[in-house]
């Protein structure tokens, strides 16, 4: 029961926060009480750290004013907050934002305001005799996000080639960058009003052809809001491998060893995977910390040093018998030039060697005689 008393008499909530435009560039804004009032499609889709990624955030909160100031005395005391998006040099891309926005939030009266506050921009452009650039971007903006042909795209036509009085006609490379179909339009309706003048400008005649109503059913698209969880913010930062532990390169060696993959590729274009061999310095002494047992024998072979083959010498043991028989005539054998020097050169160091040994055997002899005879005379 006082549960129930003090939702039935507390305040309403002061609106809520979300974020505009697609992460990692966007930007928290407050949308208020009075806004979502205002507005069902921000109460049915908005809820606190959603992320709207289908708008702009300079172009939202122009928004979020012109729903706050929508009360008779907020019409009357503030100034119309759409003023704010003319004057710069991308006036005509915002403007094709702000019909898709308010198209989105279903507020067919904010269009029409749009159109009324551009139009009255046009006349003073046209008093002036000032001219507006022409642009591609609101064109692309408009049949990216709403679709072709729409209201929207023939009051921008009807604004660029109205001013396009004043001065020569459109550039040739401005009319390249755009669509086919739009720079015809162009060059027509400027063509049409250099021809008629005044009566056939629509948009100094206040024509109702670019307004909307409830009725046309133009809403094409919706507010496009992702939540703002850890999960989703997860997603967004790179993940960072950890350094494999000993317990799995252990794994990784004996598997891909013993059952290697005939559809790994050896050679190709692509990223190429490797595979660690830790601890390769130790294998020699203690081969257990790297691989199996029943793996060490086919490692051993190729991953110790390579020794050089002892230098042959002379055996004084029997010669093995030959395998051929005494009528076959002998089996030539093939000897390099430098194999026969070596074994020459190695002959006769080993018969000096003899010799050498034999002589001080035969001192050592001769001297032990000489001291023999020298203790029988003394006795």
């Amino acid at each position: 029961m006082l549960n129930f008393l003090k939702k039935a008499f507390s305040p309403p909530a002061d609106g809520l926060d979300v974020w505009v435009g697609k992460p990692p560039r966007s930007i928290k804004v407050h949308v208020t009480e009075s806004a979502l009032n205002a507005c069902p499609a921000l109460r049915k889709h908005l809820y606190h750290g959603a992320i709207i990624v289908n708008t702009d955030v300079i172009v939202f909160k122009i928004a979020l004013e012109y729903l706050e100031r929508n009360g008779v005395f907020g019409k009357i005391l503030t100034r119309n907050p759409i003023e704010k998006l003319i004057g710069s040099s991308d006036m005509m891309l915002k403007l094709a934002k702000a019909w898709h926005l308010a198209g989105i939030l279903e507020c067919p009266e904010m269009q029409n305001n749009l159109i009324d506050t551009f139009s009255g921009s046009y006349q003073r452009f046209l008093e002036l005799g000032l001219r507006m650039p022409l642009s591609r971007e609101p064109f692309e903006y408009l049949r990216d996000h709403i679709g072709f042909y729409t209201k929207c795209e023939k009051y921008l036509i009807d604004f660029y080639a109205g001013l396009a009085r004043h001065g020569g006609p459109f550039a040739p490379a401005r009319l390249n960058e755009l669509p086919g179909d739009i720079a015809q339009e162009l060059q027509h309706r400027r063509a049409e009003l250099m021809a008629n003048g005044y009566f056939a400008d629509r948009i100094a005649q206040g024509s109702m052809r670019f307004k909307v109503s409830k009725t046309d059913h133009t809403q094409r698209t919706k507010l496009q809001v992702r939540s703002s969880s850890m999960s989703s913010l997860a997603s967004m930062v790179p993940s960072t491998r950890s350094r494999p532990s000993l317990v799995q390169s252990r794994g990784s060696i004996a598997t891909v060893l013993a059952n290697p993959s005939p559809q790994s590729p050896i050679r190709g274009t692509g990223h190429r995977h490797r595979l660690s061999l830790p601890l390769l310095s130790d294998l020699g002494r203690n081969p257990e910390r790297v691989v199996s047992r029943g793996l060490q024998p086919a490692l051993r072979p190729a991953l110790m040093p390579k020794s050089r083959r002892p230098a042959q010498t002379r055996s004084s043991s029997m010669p093995i018998l030959s395998l051929q028989a005494p009528f076959m005539s002998p089996i030539p054998t093939y000897r390099s030039q430098s194999e026969l020097e070596a074994e020459e050169d190695s002959t006769d160091e080993e018969d000096a060697k003899d010799e050498l040994a034999l002589t001080v055997l035969r001192e050592r002899n001769d001297s032990h005689q000489e001291e023999n005879c020298g203790a029988v005379t003394r006795f």
